[in-house]
């Protein structure tokens, strides 16, 4: 979404990123957010460079890297959005399960408070339904 808007916050993000780069999946990395209403921001692959799509498992692994970064790096509250529901082929659903099995196995001691975020209310109202019936 960030290289999408085509603003100059994207660009300064992207080009960080960048100088990061290879990461591999189950890696993490954290960027400055530019002009973002937020302070960092955590990129982690799930695809290989094969193909666009991913699995739950690559998923997971994503997942797992990410929270580990917000530790190391004393974040207290993180948005976790739709990773790999759109070109990479997971449904709203297994993400919502992968993403909710993910966070109750993951033992936090510094991050209080994650939210679920996405480009419309599908990964949202899945992840309603497991946690409400």
């Amino acid at each position: 979404m960030i290289k999408r808007k085509g603003e100059q916050h994207g660009k300064e993000i992207e080009s960080e990123a960048h100088k990061k780069a290879p990461i591999n999946i189950g890696s993490a990395i954290i960027t400055g957010a530019g002009s973002l209403p937020c302070k960092h921001i955590i990129h982690t692959p799930i695809v290989d460079g094969f193909s666009n799509l991913t699995s739950v498992e690559n998923l997971q692994k994503a997942l797992i890297a990410a929270l580990k970064l917000a530790e190391a790096n004393n974040l207290q509250k993180i948005s976790l959005p739709g990773i790999g529901t759109g070109s990479g082929g997971i449904s709203r659903r297994n993400a919502a399960r992968t993403i909710l099995t993910t966070l109750q196995s993951f033992s936090a001691e510094k991050i209080k408070e994650v939210l679920i975020v996405d480009q419309d209310s599908l990964l949202v109202s899945e992840c309603e339904k497991i946690l409400y019936g």
